[in-house]
């Protein structure tokens, strides 16, 4: 028969051990603060899996020992406060981890430029949540499947708590996207893409921010590239508009980010934006790692994908290179973008071609006499193709002299618009290249030219 334990005592051990040695119908009250699978010392090594089994296995061993009418408390945190009934009921926020660094000269500005605000308004302005330096993400963790930025899926919050307690990880950054309808002053409404990010995500992310280089944000307030004013219907700052049926004011543009997809991008602090997106308090979109400094990041990133094995993780390079493939491979833009690229160069072949076979049939007699002093065929060749790459290089750097201004006039309606340094010296190889096969009907016509023609003339 097992022991019982001694009352008036106090016993360090593990609950699944102790609680089988306390005598049945005794206790009126139990509490317990349960494990959160957060990687602490104790329960590394512990899989999801084995984790809810252990929950399940001590709650179910209260069921002998409590009297009829006794209570199990679980302590979670102030989560359960709420009556929503979707809310997790067994992991929540660290809040440990939570940290305000609002200080008091912020405060007595914040109540001096917004008087009629409640101090739950003041709260929300001040943005009350955690704070750290701006930085940006090393690993970005996306739910399966995610193929770019633009398409996201939910995942679960609860991971932002697990990936923290990864060895070299230093901040979790949440985000949420998702595509919602903007309802202009007119009374018109346009499909947008809503961004709501953490501060902190990154130091030239565009956030409502209470004052520059703050890590307070304005309530309800949203901001728009410039590039998509017109678009959205404003025309002053600030104007009231609606999102998804919900309030809002934007209160600034920002310049450098128009949407490659035609729906504009509009940006807002993390709570306004799940709240403009309807989405449940215990889902995400995204979460944004930022490791700690000389931390290995691809080890981090394999650690975060043994751990959250129901997700995807890369590395800011790698989810870059994925939405990269997408547009390109996957859809139709870069089918179209190639196509057009060929077709471009079967007409550059072509046009010319035409030009070299003119300027050669006008030397005609020129080669005839170069043939009647013994010219060889490569010496022909060589004068041809010369002149056809002399035309290419002066045409390619005249084009690329156009191109960069062009550019950046472009970037003015198309922000998202790119020209690496590379990509000048490649189109010119490939004019040379074109040069050179278009000069192939103007060689054989200058090297057939028969020397005699140099005499009848």
């Amino acid at each position: 028969m097992t022991q019982s334990l001694n009352i008036n005592q106090i016993h360090q051990g593990d609950a699944r051990e102790f609680l089988p040695k306390i005598e049945p119908d005794s206790i009126s009250c139990s509490v317990w603060s349960p494990p959160y699978h957060l990687g602490k010392e104790y329960e590394k090594g512990i899989s999801y899996d084995e984790w809810i089994s252990l929950l399940k296995e001590v709650i179910g061993l209260h069921h002998l020992i409590l009297k009829p009418g006794g209570f199990l408390v679980v302590n979670i945190a102030d989560i359960l406060c709420f009556p929503d009934e979707t809310m997790p009921r067994i992991q929540a926020m660290n809040v440990s981890r939570q940290t305000v660094g609002i200080t008091r000269e912020q405060v007595l500005e914040a109540k001096t430029n917004y008087p009629e605000y409640n101090r739950n308004q003041l709260a929300a302005l001040l943005g009350c949540t955690k704070i750290i330096d701006a930085s940006d993400a090393d690993i970005w963790i996306t739910a399966r499947g995610v193929t770019c930025f633009d398409f996201a899926a939910p995942i679960p919050s609860r991971f932002r708590e697990m990936a923290m307690g990864v060895d070299g990880v230093s901040d979790v950054k949440r985000m949420v996207t998702s595509f919602t309808l903007w309802q202009r002053p007119s009374g018109d409404r346009q499909t947008i893409l809503l961004i709501g990010a953490d501060t902190g995500i990154g130091r030239s992310f565009p956030l409502p921010l209470l004052r520059e280089g703050d890590t307070a944000t304005v309530p309800d307030a949203v901001l728009v590239d410039e590039s998509n004013m017109k678009t959205l219907g404003l025309e002053k700052f600030p104007t009231e508009v609606e999102i998804n049926g919900r309030r809002a004011k934007a209160v600034r543009s920002v310049s450098g980010f128009s949407s490659f997809m035609g729906s504009p991008f509009v940006f807002t602090s993390y709570r306004d934006g799940m709240q403009y997106a309807n989405l449940k308090p215990e889902d995400t979109m995204y979460l944004l790692v930022k490791v700690k400094s000389g931390a290995d990041v691809e080890k981090i990133k394999y650690d975060l994908a043994k751990r959250l094995p129901e997700v995807d993780v890369y590395t800011r390079q790698e989810f870059a290179n994925r939405a990269a493939t997408y547009w390109i491979v996957q859809t139709g833009a870069g089918g179209a973008l190639l196509t057009a690229a060929f077709l471009g160069f079967i007409v550059g072949v072509v046009v010319v071609s035409q030009t070299i076979y003119a300027t050669t049939m006008e030397h005609i007699e020129e080669y005839a006499t170069l043939k009647a002093l013994g010219a060889s065929r490569w010496f022909v060749y060589r004068i041809v193709l010369t002149q056809s790459l002399v035309s290419g290089i002066f045409g390619s750097l005249l084009g690329v002299a156009l191109v960069f201004p062009a550019v950046e006039l472009a970037r003015g309606g198309i922000a998202w618009i790119q020209t690496p340094w590379q990509l000048p010296f490649a189109m010119i190889a490939v004019s040379l290249m074109m040069c050179a096969l278009a000069a192939v009907v103007s060689i054989r016509k200058a090297v057939s030219v028969e020397p005699g023609r140099v005499f009848r003339a």
